[in-house]
């Protein structure tokens, strides 16, 4: 009789049993805005001020750099961030922050693809900040999961204070509680908890588990979106809220899978359809790719001079160099195909090339220790990076290059001594 109720059990309520099968992403940065326009009367008129500063900023085409400080929180039962795990959501948010052709695609339904259509470059650049300021911090804690509270930022409860936070963006990576993905201090808000909370499992590519969903690094890229001024695109306590964006379309609640990218009309008043590719919603990872004329306008604005963000911008784009992204340094030489002091006997091949789903990378080499291989798109955007012990000796790697569009793309590689390698691979289908 016990098992019948089971088995009857289970065709009845069959979500009770597989709701578990995926983890959602749920990002706390409205809740923490709530609380500290409550904790703080003034941050009311600071907000007052970044709205006049951005409705009277015209137009800023250059790029800006932004130089980052990781807190990685490690607790009982965390997991082990290594640096290249850091390395690799710097070079995603790069990617999402930067060309937009690199990442644009195309929709079957006209109202969809008009939506997409309207992505731009956002020419802003991260990269670690410079070693003087120790930009990768390892903190041993007795604290399990962290809540949204900012003790995580605080010394005295275990945490870490942020280190200059009118210069650099401060991000810890922890074990959060209650369900929570991340969450970002907007604009306006007490400079001593200034910056990001990111949950472990969604930095970089994140849980294997999560990969298919989240694994494209998209959650940092959506909380530096509200670092820098964007609101959601959906509002909690008020749904159909602007976002103070002119051309995204209002939200009544967020989009959270792929399926929503065909067409889905919001319900809030005019029923457009909704912006389920930006950045700012919370469709999966593989589905977002976009920034708007408006958003960036408004971006701009904060990191433009009597903007909220100023002081962490850099209007040269040149605090991105050798001790952070080296490959932002010469641009060129990482792409360009030529040489560098490579001894004769050491070779770099590819194939096939062309390539379709996948590419084999063979490295013969008389060094020894870690070799970095990058891969770069025409446009210059990084999409990988490896680093590979080498022992003197053949080295074989294989990449999946399903997702990348057909085009031409740039593979090098440089060794410990210095020199390096570099070949042309094509994607054509």
């Amino acid at each position: 009789m016990k098992e019948l109720s089971l088995l009857s059990l289970l065709f009845l309520v069959p979500h009770l049993f597989f709701a578990q099968e995926r983890i959602y992403r749920q990002y706390a940065t409205q809740r923490v805005h709530q609380r500290l326009l409550a904790e703080n009367p003034d941050m009311a008129d600071r907000l007052k001020q970044m709205e006049n500063h951005i409705a009277q900023f015209g137009d800023n085409p250059g790029s800006d750099s932004i130089a980052v400080i990781f807190h990685v929180l490690q607790g009982p039962n965390s997991l082990p961030i290594k640096e290249e795990e850091i390395y690799d959501q710097l070079d995603m948010l790069n990617r999402d922050f930067g060309p937009y052709e690199a990442r644009k695609k195309e929709y079957k339904m006209d109202a969809v693809q008009a939506l997409a259509d309207r992505g731009v470059d956002m020419g802003i650049y991260f990269c670690l900040a410079d070693q003087d300021a120790q930009p990768v911090r390892y903190i041993q804690t007795e604290t399990d999961e962290w809540s949204m509270d900012d003790a995580i930022k605080k010394a005295e409860k275990g945490g870490a204070a942020p280190h200059r936070p009118d210069r650099y963006l401060n991000i810890w990576v922890a074990e959060l509680g209650e369900g929570i993905s991340g969450y970002a201090q907007m604009p306006g808000g007490p400079v001593h908890t200034d910056g990001i909370v990111i949950d472990q499992s969604f930095f970089a590519r994140g849980l294997p588990s999560y990969e298919k969903y989240y694994g494209k690094g998209v959650t940092l890229t959506h909380l530096v979106g509200n670092y820098l001024g964007l609101y959601d695109l959906w509002n909690e306590e008020t749904p159909c809220a602007d976002d103070k964006v002119a051309d995204t379309p209002i939200h009544n609640s967020p989009n959270a899978s792929p399926g929503a990218l065909n067409y889905h009309m919001s319900t809030c008043p005019g029923s457009p359809v909704e912006m389920s590719m930006n950045f700012m919603d919370n469709t999966d990872d593989g589905a977002l790719t976009m920034f708007t004329p408006g958003q960036k306008r408004r971006v701009k604005a904060n990191l433009s001079a009597g903007g909220f963000r100023f002081s962490v911008a850099d209007g040269t784009a040149t605090r991105c160099g050798k001790d952070g992204l080296e490959e932002m340094i010469d641009r060129s030489a990482m792409m360009g195909g030529n040489d560098t002091n490579s001894p004769d006997n050491n070779t770099l091949s590819i194939f096939p090339n062309p390539a379709k789903d996948e590419v084999f990378i063979a490295i013969q080499s008389t060094d020894e220790g870690l070799g970095k291989l990058s891969v770069f798109n025409s446009q210059g955007i990084l999409l990988l990076r490896r680093n590979e012990q080498l022992n003197k000796g053949n080295f074989q790697m294989n990449i999946d290059c399903r997702n990348w569009p057909p085009g031409v793309y740039y593979i090098k590689v440089l060794f410990q001594d210095g020199s390096s390698l570099s070949e042309n691979l094509t994607i054509d289908r």
